[in-house]
């Protein structure tokens, strides 16, 4: 059973519900060994909202509230929300600070939100243009671990995976940079009750196993208590068809294999 949630917001977050404490004591009721919190961190975001923004406080409360739960991994984590504009300051802000896992994320980018694309721009063209910009991302930053949800413009859009097919290329060099970084990909389970992003995701781990890739991790996305571990089951059955019996977990931005296939936890050093 996968019992890692690595993507996981608290009222840090500008959309975040509840506070660490309320979230660490439901990961721990539902059994989670490793979690992470990763709340916002998006420069320059259009709407006004760029999250976390004193890193200290917000590092020194993970810390803090966490020490009332032992039975868990708790890692300090940020979703970084950048593109080709806001990258190099995002990079300056981190570097003085200490974390386990930082994720990467398309947003926005070229002033549009990748929620609500512009209606001029026609399916196929967007998804090359998101996928360009991922791929500039996930090859000039340096301060990350995973990319998060690849699948993110067809939460809220109805791309299909044909739009995806039809940039196959554009995947390839991102799902192959991915691997030569030695970066992690991650499984969002935020929509998988959705049959187009369960679709999309198969496909797209599909091509990073066939790659060689098998650095994943696993994340609810929640921004409230009952989304934490959503959708966990359609994840397995995921992970089982594209042959994936391992999972990625962090200590100090190192990676770690665990399996999700067993109750026990058995963490090893990925072999390269």
């Amino acid at each position: 059973m996968i019992s890692t949630d690595l993507h996981l917001h608290s009222l840090w977050s500008p959309d975040g519900q509840e506070p660490l404490s309320h979230i660490f004591s439901e990961c721990a009721a539902k059994n989670l060994t490793h979690i992470a919190i990763t709340d916002h961190l998006d420069l320059h975001d259009p709407s006004g909202d760029e999250g976390v923004k004193d890193l200290d406080r917000y590092l020194a409360d993970i810390e803090y509230t966490g020490r009332n739960f032992p039975t868990m991994e708790i890692l300090k984590g940020l979703e970084a929300g950048v593109n080709k504009d806001n990258l190099q300051e995002t990079e300056s802000l981190i570097a003085p600070h200490k974390f386990d896992v930082i994720l990467l994320s398309i947003h926005v980018f070229n002033k549009i939100n990748v929620a609500k694309p512009l209606p001029y721009l026609d399916s196929v063209s967007f998804i090359k243009a998101y996928l360009e910009e991922t791929l500039f991302c996930v090859t000039h930053m340096e301060q990350y671990q995973v990319l998060a949800h690849l699948d993110y413009p067809a939460r809220y859009t109805a791309f299909t995976l044909q739009d995806y097919v039809q940039n196959a290329d554009l995947v390839e060099e991102v799902l192959r940079t991915l691997i030569e970084r030695r970066k992690a990909l991650e499984l969002n389970t935020a929509r998988l009750d959705k049959s187009e992003n369960f679709t999309i995701m198969q496909w797209i781990l599909q091509q990073y196993t066939n790659l060689g890739g098998y650095m994943v991790t696993v994340g609810s996305d929640a921004h409230k208590l009952e989304a934490i571990g959503r959708n966990f089951d359609r994840a397995e059955q995921l992970l089982s068809l594209v042959g994936l019996d391992k999972l990625t977990v962090f200590e100090d931005t190192r990676p770690k294999l665990i399996s999700w296939t067993s109750y026990s936890v058995k963490l090893q050093d990925p072999n390269y």
